[in-house]
């Protein structure tokens, strides 16, 4: 056989002419140069070399077209959005025992802290009896008001007050006897002034006849000049006396009114003292009312509850055997339900590309995010950072507020017992933008290409 064979045309237009390889015989005995260049190729490399040109291109076209994330990485807690509930006592008390610790989740209705309300039990007995003190003496103000000689008595308080109506009965008798005494030494003495008058009355009527008679008897000499002058200054005397006893007769019908004026003003004066007492009491004994009900509730108050479940944020004044007064921060909680955000400390030379609005991928750093997954928010606000240890450094950061939204939800595959907490350390990511990957390789070479110009 020829070491060329021609290979009948599968059409009349085409001939091709395919050069057999060469038999294996001759290739034995041929350099390696020569067998390598005369071994015919195989296919599946050619294959390959297309694949890895595609590849190339490939990854040039994702380069250019591709966009990745600019981000700012910064660390941070969570933080409470609405300050924590001041748990205070009512009012001064003794602590017996505090059943909390910082960082305990209670729930709604657990005592958090008992109290030994002695001062207030005190206090409580000591309006107990004022009360009853009031209540007695408004008993007795109404049974004077009614002129009631005696009042019901059940108790110390309402046995003083009888005896207080006793007495304040016997001075307003009193009174009124004198005042009965001097009207009736004045209608006993305008009665025999009266009589009095009457006699003398008389008396002047018969010494005006016996004048009229004398004087008849004096025009026909018949009685002496004398003797009828004695009868006219008699009749003078019986007149200017009998003036006198009208005048006194008109005096003591004047003190009859006055003292008529006098008692009548007397019982006006005490009815009006005894009401506007009654009225004084009324009020005061509202008031008593009153703070003897809060003191009531006060000294039953032995036990401070959680009004809702809650995280216990500090035990602040909650000591045993401490004295509290009404208003003293004894235990501070957050509520369960509050929301939360992010508080992230931004580095100084990442500060001037955060900007509010910008999407922050927040992980918890004691959930992986590889398992549970991650939290989105939103930069809230922005401040500058304060922070001591920031001052002194002289690399002053920002702080970014986060706003997250069901951050719990945004999680998976959590344990039942976890809950989030302020406090809890954050890791987050701000993006700030979007660019191609290649362009990280254009920047890195133009760093280094810089950075070696710049070499001394």
């Amino acid at each position: 056989m020829n070491s060329i064979d021609k290979i009948e045309p599968k059409s009349d237009f085409i001939r091709p002419i395919i050069v057999a390889p060469p038999t294996i015989e001759p290739l034995l005995f041929q350099p390696n140069v020569a067998r390598a260049a005369l071994r015919p190729i195989p296919r599946w490399f050619g294959w390959t070399v297309i694949g890895i040109i595609g590849l190339v291109l490939s990854v040039v076209a994702w380069s250019l077209l591709a966009r990745f994330d600019i981000v700012v990485a910064a660390t941070g807690r969570l933080v409470s959005v609405v300050p924590p509930i001041a748990i205070q006592p009512l009012d001064r008390a003794v602590v017996s025992r505090v059943h909390v610790r910082p960082g305990d989740f209670v729930a709604k209705g657990v005592t958090l802290v008992t109290l030994d309300h002695s001062t207030t039990n005190a206090r409580r007995l000591m309006t107990e009896e004022l009360v009853e003190s009031l209540q007695s003496e408004s008993v007795r103000l109404k049974a004077e008001l009614d002129d009631q000689a005696t009042m019901p008595v059940a108790s110390e308080a309402s046995r003083r007050q009888a005896e207080t109506l006793v007495r304040r009965r016997a001075e307003r008798d009193a009174r009124r006897r004198i005042l009965a005494a001097r009207e009736e030494r004045a209608r006993d003495l305008v009665s025999s002034t009266t009589a009095e008058i009457e006699l003398l009355r008389q008396q002047i009527e018969r010494e005006r006849d016996l004048v009229s008679r004398l004087e008849k008897l004096g025009r026909r000499e018949l009685v002496s000049r004398d003797r009828l002058v004695e009868i006219n200054d008699k009749l003078r005397r019986s007149s200017s006396e009998m003036t006198g006893l009208v005048r006194q007769v008109g005096n003591a019908q004047e003190e009859i009114e006055q003292i008529a004026a006098e008692r009548q003003a007397f019982e006006n004066e005490w009815r009006s003292a005894v009401a506007d007492r009654i009225s004084l009491v009324s009020r005061e004994l509202t008031e008593r009312m009153r703070d003897y009900q809060e003191v009531r509730y006060l000294a039953s108050r032995n036990e401070i509850l959680a009004d809702e479940d809650a995280l216990v944020m500090e035990v602040a004044g909650a000591t045993t055997s401490s004295v509290v007064s009404g208003g003293d921060v004894l235990i501070r909680l957050l509520p369960l339900t509050a929301p939360l955000e992010a508080l992230l400390t931004i580095p100084a030379k990442d500060a001037g590309w955060v900007r509010a609005g910008q999407t922050v991928r927040v992980e918890l750093a004691s959930l992986p995010s590889q398992r549970h997954g991650y939290m989105t928010g939103i930069v809230r606000a922005l401040a500058p950072d304060i922070a001591p240890e920031t001052e002194r450094s002289g690399n002053r950061g920002m702080l970014a507020y986060v706003s997250v939204a069901n951050p719990l939800r945004q999680l998976h595959d959590v344990p039942a017992s976890f809950g989030l907490a302020p406090g809890l350390a954050t890791n987050a990511n701000i993006r700030i933008g979007e660019r191609a990957p290649i362009w990280f390789l254009i920047d890195s070479a133009l760093d280094r290409f810089d950075g070696a110009f710049l070499q001394r």
